[in-house]
């Protein structure tokens, strides 16, 4: 038993960076490393549904690939990102969030937000260095994350339209599951993430494969759709892919132009972002007395989302610089008394509904303009990775599609420190980038 283990060790150390079969054999490097990408892949799929599933399937892929990734000398590539200037901006954000915890409304929480945040960004990146060495890796994960959410997308279109109960409450409850029949809006915004990986798979595919990936982007379209009957109930969802498809192409567009006219439109773009959004928010009407809903100034469908806009808006006036705490905001005074002509909704239903607004009320405005400066960084970054040779430029397309997506559905849906919502975006960002660099390294 004892040579069968040392055996095994010794097999890993040899195959450690070797190219990924997707068909291993045996107990070896390529099949510890046939989990981890599974799991991760299964983990983002299942991360809208329940955090009880998502927890069982992503601890073992964590450990998985922590045990890989440390036995290879990629581990010094993230000490060295502190020279560079996302690397720099990552410790400036979560050096600002540390402090603005301190003087939170909610220490603990907004200090366990902040190091689960920052857990999170470290997985993804130490997943990222160790799939880019391991051709095919981080394209079996995409696939394995896309085949259980289309599935699970087909029989939720089947139960949505048939009207018929999938789970009885105490399934819900056991697996953490909210116990009503809606394909919530969770997953619905969740399948951009799907949308995204079907996209490159069908942009890169040949007949008959490419026929799947295209059923495979229908089926999460009208699950999108399907929701509850209603398409009005996911139209943030909706909008957040076609704007992102736009924003993406505009992004390509830009990598046509120098360095620095990049870098001035991009900066221009990121600051009318800004004091667009301020310039809104001041048009929404006060709220000048608690309890009663002030008409709101704005056409936006959703007049409820106005109200709690302008009353974070006066949160966020009260407090400009430390903000009240990361995930204080429904803490505040006033933020659970109920609405008179809203149907007993409060002014802060757990979060703003707004990403921009989130991070400014509770890090201050200091906390908002060094996320939207990383942001900033990486776009140029991933502009420049267009420009060079042997990249995979069909992803780096569909980056920027799924980049844009996110951020877009962030501004009118969820919370942004939801730990379902930013490991999907992380995982997945860590895989795509690993895709888009695989030519590079090989």
């Amino acid at each position: 038993m004892l040579r069968i283990f040392n055996d095994f060790i010794f097999t890993v150390k040899q195959n450690s960076m070797a190219n990924f079969t997707g068909q291993p054999k045996q107990l070896d490097a390529d099949r510890l490393d046939y989990w981890m990408a599974g799991l991760f892949g299964v983990g983002i799929a299942l991360s809208p549904v329940s955090r009880v599933a998502m927890g069982i399937v992503l601890v073992p892929a964590i450990i998985l690939l922590t045990f890989r990734f440390l036995r290879t000398t990629s581990f010094r590539m993230i000490w060295a990102y502190r020279r560079t200037a996302i690397g720099i901006g990552i410790v400036a954000i979560f050096s600002w969030f540390a402090i603005t915890s301190v003087f939170s409304i909610d220490p603990g929480k907004s200090l366990q937000v902040t190091l689960r945040t920052l857990a999170m960004i470290i997985v993804a990146v130490m997943f990222y260095h160790y799939a880019k060495s391991r051709k095919g890796l981080a394209q079996h994960g995409m696939k394995i994350g896309l085949t259980v959410f289309v599935i699970w997308c087909l029989i939720g279109i089947y139960f949505i339209y048939f009207n018929i109960p999938l789970f009885k409450t105490v399934f819900y409850d056991w697996l953490g599951i909210t116990n009503r029949l809606i394909f919530y809006k969770n997953d619905s915004a969740l399948a951009f993430v799907f949308l995204a990986v079907a996209l490159y798979f069908l942009l890169r595919s040949q007949a008959p494969n490419r026929w799947i990936y295209a059923a495979c982007i229908v089926i999460l379209i009208l699950f999108i759709y399907a929701d509850n009957y209603s398409p009005l109930r996911n139209r943030s969802a909706m909008a957040g892919n076609v704007l992102g498809l736009i924003g993406a192409t505009f992004f390509i567009m830009l990598t046509f132009l120098s360095t620095i006219w990049r870098k001035i439109v991009v900066a221009l773009l990121f600051a009318l972002a800004l004091f667009g959004t301020a310039s809104v928010m001041e048009r929404l009407a006060p709220i000048e007395k608690i309890g009663e809903v002030p008409a709101p100034a704005l056409s936006y469908p959703d007049h409820h989302r106005q109200v709690i806009w302008s009353f974070v808006y006066e949160k966020l006036k009260a407090n400009p610089l430390l903000g009240v705490g990361i995930d204080g905001i429904a803490k505040t005074e006033h933020a659970n008394t109920k609405l008179v002509f809203f149907k007993g909704q409060e002014y802060v239903p757990a979060h703003p509904h707004n990403w921009v607004l989130e991070v400014a009320v509770e890090t201050g405005v200091i906390g908002i303009i060094l996320v939207l400066l990383v942001m900033a960084i990486f776009i140029l970054n991933l502009q420049k990775l267009f420009r060079q040779k042997n990249i995979d430029r069909k992803m780096i397309f569909v980056i920027f599609y799924f980049f844009c997506s996110f951020w877009i559905i962030s501004m009118a849906a969820f919370s942004i420190w939801s730990a379902w919502w930013l490991i999907s975006f992380f995982m997945t960002l860590a895989m795509m980038m690993a895709v888009a660099k695989e030519k590079a390294s090989a």
